[in-house]
């Protein structure tokens, strides 16, 4: 066992350093290289805010994004000049809120438009300093590309931050590639961005409507939640397509059109076709809603791009819910403060390719629970504190609840062709849900490959290469179903696929340089099959399967390459089960019971002598000694008178035979 720790160290000390040197050396101090950890730059595990101080802080948010709503709706109605003239509307007593009425033209708000009014102002060295939080009502649009400089939203030491909102309306954050677009928050004091978050930061939020993101870096904005995280995509209560006109006249806004027409059936079309495939496999539909916080209607989801940009710093790099068909590629999240991507709820058709979340303090990619057909492709997570990759089907609800949840699981999630390297837990970790893909990855130094777990069912683990992973390479445990894990190559680590609790198909699996077990089968596993695996290594065992309970199918697995490192005493211990116990005392009984009779045969006589007639002469009868016996049989003769005769009949009545 010593030197199978040596020789896995020895093996895992160049990867560790490699690590540190491709992702800057971020171990400080006198750490040694050997004990540096890819993560180590990496913001902390715990988080270093103020909890309470920042809780309060985004109800107050909250409460002022409520507030600006109304006052939108009065002036509206009660100030339609004002309305109709389509120019920003300072709103003071809401912490110096401007709102950007939507322009009588619906053309976009610019960066020049903004500086006109003084909303930005301009910095010695270029940049541009926005002192007032936006608000975009339904038909508004901002667009912040073409900036001469970066623009820095204030977030001073003071407690005053400032935000961009957008409700229903379009938010377009785009550079070019020769001229990305620069976002960050800003402490005029000190001169630099705002790194710390216990007095609230600035942020950016869209509810509902449509949101363009490319060629673009956001950088150390947003605090504490998800609606509050740097820049968050989330659902409304109002949808972009309602025309307000039509919404006085008691009109509900409809498609005017042939072309508009055919559109709206076909949208109704296709989604009632995702509906039945959702139902078919047991999957909630995206109407069901239970959040308060979160919650959407089907026509309301936020919907949009976010391409070549990069977030840095942020409380959570990249925070999306209630969107549809989202699409994400060519992006970089690092550094945050909490998770890189996180797809919380009601997150459904989104596309994830070529996307890298690294050095977060916590999870690189989330995929919450309510979020479904979600595809992430091509994409690296590395080096986070949490999981690689962590998707969540389980149920909203286990029961009834006050907001009567439905109790299915969600799912049809995909991760493949992606990477997952040197991060602090998982590399990918599946929890519950149905109907999910994790194929063709490259999962490697993590502390576990990839774990499958809490009773998720119809789960495909195939093709996923896994090297030098701690513990587990592949891990399905805790109520799994109708899981296959097949067709991985497995280097490394103590344990290459453990099965725990649940039913799998383990199929066509090679598994090297495993230091513990080459496939473990713990707890109840009937019905799970391990068959055509190549097994190499040393260890204990290469099928470690007596804590298994249950039928399991084992055939045509090949060990020859294995090399048993165990013990004696462990290998007894391996023997022994309680029908083994039992055999060995029916064997041990069989010769007690042989090896007794063969010493008795040595002194035994005429095996019926207690059945013959016993022999007694007249001399002893009558206590004389004779000296001589007949040779026939003795017959003791006696009279009731008390005297003797030797002869006669065997018959008379007073003779007996004894």
């Amino acid at each position: 066992m010593l030197v199978s720790l040596l020789r896995r160290g020895c093996a895992l000390l160049p990867l560790t350093l490699l690590g540190s040197v491709a992702l800057g050396g971020a171990a400080a101090g006198t750490a040694s290289a050997a004990d540096a950890k890819p993560w180590d730059a990496a913001p902390p595990a715990t988080y270093q805010g103020d909890a309470d101080h920042e809780a309060a802080l985004v109800e107050a948010e909250e409460e002022r994004i409520l507030a600006v709503r109304k006052k939108v709706s009065l002036i509206r109605w009660q100030d339609q000049d004002t309305y109709r003239a389509g120019k920003p509307k300072l709103d003071e007593p809401n912490d110096n809120t401007v709102i950007l009425i939507p322009k009588t033209n619906r053309a976009a708000y610019t960066v020049n438009d903004l500086l006109a009014v003084g909303i930005l102002t301009k910095q010695a060295d270029g940049g541009l300093l926005l002192e007032n939080n936006l608000f975009l009502p339904p038909k508004s649009t901002l667009s912040l590309g073409g900036a001469s400089g970066p623009i820095r939203m204030r977030s001073g030491a003071d407690g005053t931050f400032v935000s961009i909102v957008s409700i229903g309306g379009a938010l377009d954050l785009s550079g070019t590639e020769q001229k990305p677009l620069v976002v960050q928050s800003w402490d005029p004091q000190a001169n630099e961005p705002d790194t710390l978050t216990n007095d609230g930061r600035a942020y950016i939020r869209a509810i509902g409507g449509e949101v363009m993101v490319r060629h673009a870096d956001f950088s150390d904005l947003g605090f504490w939640s998800g609606s509050t995280a740097g820049v968050a995509l989330t659902g409304t209560d109002r949808s972009n397509s309602i025309d307000p006109t039509r919404i006085a006249s008691g009109e509900p806004a409809k498609p005017s059109g042939k072309t508009e027409r055919n559109a709206a059936r076909d949208a109704r079309r296709q989604e009632q076709a995702q509906n039945d495939v959702l139902a078919k496999n047991g999957i909630t539909d995206l109407n069901v809603l239970d959040d308060p916080e979160f919650a959407t209607d089907e026509d309301t989801f936020v919907s949009g791009e976010v391409s070549d940009s990069t977030f840095t710093g942020n409380a959570f790099g990249l925070f999306v819910s209630g969107a549809k068909s989202l699409n994400i590629t060519d992006t970089v999240i690092q550094r945050s403060l909490v998770d890189g991507l996180v797809l919380h709820r009601y997150v459904s058709s989104g596309s994830i390719e070529r996307m890298t979340s690294k050095l977060n303090g916590g999870t690189g990619f989330t995929l919450a629970r309510a979020a479904q057909h979600i595809n992430i492709q091509d994409s690296i997570a590395e080096a986070n504190r949490g999981d690689g990759f962590y998707l969540s089907g389980e149920a909203l609800a286990d029961g009834p609840s006050v907001t009567g949840a439905q109790t299915k699981p969600w799912g049809s999630n995909t991760v493949a062709n992606s990477y997952s390297r040197n991060n602090a837990h998982n590399g990918i970790e599946v929890v519950g849900g149905v109907n999910l893909d994790v194929n063709n990855n490259e999962i490697t130094g993590n502390d576990m490959g990839i774990v499958v777990r809490s009773a998720a069912s119809k789960v495909s683990v195939t093709a996923n290469r896994l090297v030098d992973n701690a513990r587990h390479a592949v891990s399905v445990r805790d109520g799994v179903t109708d899981a296959t894990v097949s067709g991985n190559a497995i280097s490394g680590g103590t344990t290459g696929i453990y099965v725990r609790g649940s039913v799998a198909e383990v199929l066509g699996n090679t598994v090297k340089d495993a230091d513990g077990h080459g496939v473990s089968f713990v707890g109840a596993v009937a019905g799970s099959s391990i068959t055509n695996n190549f097994l190499a290594g040393e260890g204990s065992s290469a099928l470690d399967d007596h804590r298994s309970s249950g039928k399991v199918e084992v055939s045509d697995n090949v060990t020859s390459s294995w090399v048993d490192t165990s013990s004696i005493w462990v290998k007894l211990k391996s023997w022994i089960h309680p029908m083994t116990l039992i055999w060995l005392f029916i064997a041990f009984l069989i010769l007690f019971t042989a090896a007794r009779g063969r010493r008795a045969r040595g002194v035994m006589g005429a095996p019926y002598s207690a059945q013959l007639p016993h022999q007694v002469t007249a001399a002893t009868a009558y206590g004389e000694e004779v000296v001589s016996r007949p040779a026939a049989r003795t017959i003791d003769i006696r009279k009731a008178n008390g005297t003797k005769r030797t002869g006669g009949s065997t018959h008379d009545d007073d003779m007996a035979i004894v």
